[in-house]
């Protein structure tokens, strides 16, 4: 459960980022 959640937050994470980096610029 734990690496799921992990992973998932991960990914979240990672394409947040990089929706709002295109997005700032």
């Amino acid at each position: 459960m734990a690496g799921k959640t992990v992973t998932r937050a991960d990914l979240a994470e990672s394409v947040f980022r990089k929706v709002g980096l295109s997005r700032t610029e």
